[in-house]
């Protein structure tokens, strides 16, 4: 046969195969082929395009030389199929030999097929592409990479081998899924090595759910009769009756979402069950999907990350006079939760820092968050002093503060909790900053919770928001109950008065709560956000969460481990970051034109510090994301945002600039329950979210008509 003036004889197809198997013995130890091979593969694939050869016993063993010539010297499917674009009639051959070796799918699938091409698979359902490509590969026991149509368009990685051990049963046909908002579906349910994935077979239907494993708070078992089980669908025309016993499995989301699956077969239903308990509670970070995400339009080449203490020292040159970038956590010896540079004032050398770090819980020493470029103030923050039941003392440590307020008659320390834990903290070796020792520094308590209080609160807060009695008053004392907007208003007072020191009295702050980590970030990020209109911006609002949360090392895998629907007994979770965002969402509500994001980033937020297809929120700080490689093997959440289809979706249409404070009110009738979160799995929620969606719309389109 001839195509392109190649004539291929049964002899030469039998020469070259037996070549190659000589040649691919070397392929195996090397990482490129012999030089022969690289000039003999276009020819080949230029070769088994032609669809009349598919059914030649000597173009299968062409085509599967071919495919294995490729896999040993191509590393990226895209430069694969530069060479091979397969004609749609070939792609079962090549399913046949991706099923014979383990490494081919990850090398081989282009990202288009399952868009492009319509091919036979060896599955029950032909129509679902996406779905049976998955179960094919899961079957076949090969690494897959596979895009589904209906989500996102991103390409999602699954190392079956890697999680073989934990899937007992992979997939399952005739499951019912009942999720919020839609009604009933029967389809195929499969599990992966971070996914559950179901695929509606109702007639005319093509919706998919892909659900993170890491993203279920829970899971609860029952036992039911069958009985009726196949009278469910009557109506779509099914008349079959089973028998026997079935079970449900009910997933309670960490995003308050609550699914419900009825598997037909109790022991494939505790298969399943079994799998999603292990896979959802995987501790190491390098076996979570940030590790395996690739999106075809981010590279991890990319600088990861929007800001660093050395970027904002860099764009503050007012600071250089009296303050200075140090590295004396270059190695995390000094601090584990720090990142390697700080910015402290220029006077303080490095051993002074070292000393004032042992002086301080957790070896978080003042440091330097925020440069009021108005009057020069400063914002500091650090964890609290180990004073002690002897009332230590640290020369350096007063030292440092005293350089923080030269040249002013004063200085502040808000700490965050009140006097009475302060007090108690120096049984167990912490303490605060007594008056005779700190004398310039006036030293003001407001309590703000933290830790098992603000997780309880939550638990109490969804849980009313759950209930469908309908009753008035319950619904009032369950959420007066939870005091959850109590906490929202602590925070947002505290954070005015940090504000109002800084901006009205001109005063620097020290802020710092026991360890530092939780409510001590939190109000320094809402005060800025109200005093400096930089933070206000979409880029400027990322940057500052990178800077105050991720580089200054708030716990997010601790913190977030369960939401609010876990059965498992609380230990460190605490969601001070979901209250900081309900804060903002208070901003956003009082002042809607002086923010440049909308409330849909703040609720993409709120679901990505619980579960995440990014890194940024993966680990407790700086120095564990440094030794996982999380800066090197996972995409930045920020830098996503970013992107111009991203921006357009979390920009506020109606945002104008203001270069004034925004003082939020805390009066009880100011403060709202956020909606748009907690309620928003409810039928009303989503009509509201629609109209609001709606009106976006038209304000986006009369803004360019106001351009044009």
């Amino acid at each position: 046969m001839t195509r392109h003036g190649l004539n291929w004889s049964r002899f030469e197809c039998a020469s070259i195969w037996w070549w190659f198997n000589i040649q691919h013995t070397t392929c195996r130890y090397f990482p490129f082929p012999p030089q022969p091979c690289k000039k003999l593969l276009p020819t080949i694939c230029d070769t088994i395009q032609c669809s009349s050869f598919s059914g030649n016993v000597h173009f299968r063993s062409l085509f599967s030389l071919a495919t294995r010539l490729v896999l040993s010297y191509f590393p990226s499917r895209e430069k694969v199929w530069h060479y091979c674009d397969l004609c749609s009639e070939n792609v079962n051959l090549l399913l046949d030999t991706l099923s014979s070796n383990k490494q081919s799918a990850s090398a081989l699938l282009p990202i288009g097929l399952l868009r492009e091409h319509s091919f036979r698979f060896h599955t029950r359902r032909k129509e679902d592409k996406a779905f049976n490509l998955l179960c094919y590969f899961r079957r076949a026991g090969t690494l897959l990479k596979v895009i589904i149509p209906q989500q996102r368009g991103l390409v999602y990685d699954e190392e079956q081998m890697e999680f073989a051990e934990h899937i007992k049963t992979a997939n399952l046909e005739d499951v019912v899924l009942r999720q919020p908002l839609h009604p009933p579906s029967r389809g195929t349910l499969c599990i992966t090595g971070h996914h559950l994935l179901f695929s509606d077979r109702e007639e005319g239907s093509s919706r998919q759910v892909l659900l993170l494993l890491r993203n279920i708070d829970a899971i609860e078992k029952s036992v039911e009769n069958l009985l009726a089980y196949s009278n469910l669908f009557s109506s779509a025309g099914c008349s079959e009756r089973v028998s026997g016993s079935s079970g449900t499995i009910t997933i309670k989301c960490k995003d308050l979402r609550v699914l419900q699956l009825d598997i037909p077969g109790m022991e494939q239903c505790l298969n399943i069950a079994r799998s999603i308990e292990t896979l959802s509670c995987l501790d190491c970070a390098t076996e979570m999907y940030p590790f395996f995400y690739r999106p075809s339009d981010l590279c991890l080449q990319d600088h990861w990350g929007l800001s660093t203490p050395e970027k904002y020292y860099s764009q503050m040159k007012e600071l250089h006079d009296r303050w200075r970038l140090s590295a004396v956590n270059r190695d995390y010896s000094v601090c584990r939760s720090y990142p390697p540079a700080a910015i402290v004032p220029r006077n303080v050398n490095d051993d002074s820092l070292k000393k004032v770090a042992k002086f301080r819980q957790g070896g978080r020493f003042p440091v330097l968050c925020y440069y009021h470029r108005k009057n020069g103030m400063v914002i500091m923050r650090s964890s609290q002093p180990l004073q002690g039941a002897n009332r230590k003392r640290c020369k350096e440590d007063e030292e440092l503060l005293q350089a923080v307020i030269d040249g002013s008659d004063k200085g502040y320390i808000i700490d965050t909790r009140s006097s009475q834990q302060a007090t108690q903290a120096r049984i167990t070796g912490g303490g605060f900053e007594s008056k005779s020792c700190y004398s310039p520094l006036k030293r003001l308590h407001r309590q703000v919770e933290r830790g098992k209080a603000l997780q309880e609160s939550l638990i109490k807060l969804v849980e009313a928001c759950s209930d469908e009695s309908q009753n008035m008053d319950r619904w009032l004392s369950k959420l007066e109950n939870s005091k959850w907007l109590s906490h929202v208003q602590a925070a947002l007072s505290t954070a005015g008065l940090l504000a109002e020191c800084v901006e009205r009295d001109g005063h620097s702050v020290l802020v710092h709560g026991s360890e530092g980590t939780d409510s001590t970030l939190l109000i320094s990020t809402l005060a800025q956000i109200i005093m400096d209109p930089c933070c206000r911006s979409l880029e400027g609002f990322l940057a500052l969460l990178e800077r105050e949360w991720v580089q200054a090392g708030h716990p997010f895998m601790q913190r977030c481990a369960h939401s609010a629907l876990s059965h498992a007994r609380i230990q460190q979770e605490s969601p001070v970051f979901l209250l900081l965002l309900d804060c903002v969402w208070q901003l956003l509500h009082q002042f809607p034109l002086a923010l440049g994001f909308s409330e849909a980033l703040l609720l993409r937020l709120a679901t990505e510090a619980y579960v995440s297809d990014y890194g940024t929120f993966l680990c407790n700080s700086h120095q564990e994301r440094w030794a996982q490689g999380v800066m090197k093997k996972t995409h930045c959440l920020f830098q996503a945002l970013l992107r111009p289809s991203e921006r357009d979706r979390y920009s506020n249409p109606l945002y104008e600039p203001t270069k004034l404070a925004i003082w939020p009110s805390v009066h009880p009738q100011s403060l709202q329950l956020w909606r748009g979160f907690f309620l928003r799995w409810t039928q009303h929620a989503r009509y509201l979210a629609e109209a609001q969606e709606e009106i976006r719309n038209m304000v986006v389109e009369w803004g360019k008509l106001a351009l044009s």
